[in-house]
């Protein structure tokens, strides 16, 4: 599936703009939020800091239907191809957090007493953590990549080479294995050697 290009110029990596957070991110942060409020309040004893269980779902239901797909596609992808990535763990973890959580809010027979037991609140928060994992993930890789990209563009683009017993400026690409070369004081070294 991957194709092959002759190096050029134009296939050097190129510095990018820095990486910014998308809303997909802020969106999900922002779900997340009440979330977060209500654990640390049952860490606390206070059960009342969780929201409704019907809001619990609203919410779960806009991450898990909406701000989720690109787990599922990844997921999906993987499975085609013959593998289980981390997506696919997502993947499955969390939407089966969300039908039991819906069973339990709408069909058990504790539903109608007001005490199904719902988690919405795990599925939310491992999609919102795994997503800032691969923000984080994403832009490190950018930062490499353009630092590569500037490492490259330090190479010289001419070399001193001596051919025939005398000194001529070439292109690095015509530099062969067993070339003598020359770098002056202040010059970059154009290749490896001894």
């Amino acid at each position: 599936g991957y194709g092959a290009k002759e190096k050029t110029e134009d296939t050097l990596p190129q510095p990018e703009a820095e990486h910014h957070i998308g809303w997909r991110l802020w969106l999900l942060f922002a779900i997340n939020i009440p979330f977060l409020i209500g654990m640390a309040g049952m860490m606390i004893g206070r059960h009342d800091w969780m929201i409704p269980p019907v809001w619990q779902f609203v919410l779960a239901s806009v991450v898990q239907l909406w701000l989720a797909i690109p787990f599922y596609k990844s997921a999906w992808a993987s499975i085609k191809g013959g593998l289980a990535n981390m997506d696919v763990l997502v993947t499955i973890g969390t939407v089966s957090i969300y039908l039991y959580s819906v069973y339990m809010l709408f069909f058990s027979p504790h539903a109608a007493h007001g005490m199904a037991h719902v988690y919405f609140e795990a599925g939310v928060m491992v999609i919102g953590f795994v997503s800032l994992g691969k923000f984080l993930e994403h832009r490190t890789k950018k930062s490499s990549l353009n630092s590569l990209g500037l490492l490259l563009k330090l190479t010289p683009t001419q070399v001193n080479v001596q051919r025939n017993g005398e000194w001529k400026q070439l292109p690095i690409d015509q530099v062969q294995i067993g070339d003598l070369i020359r770098a002056n004081h202040g010059e970059r070294i154009a290749a490896d050697g001894i």
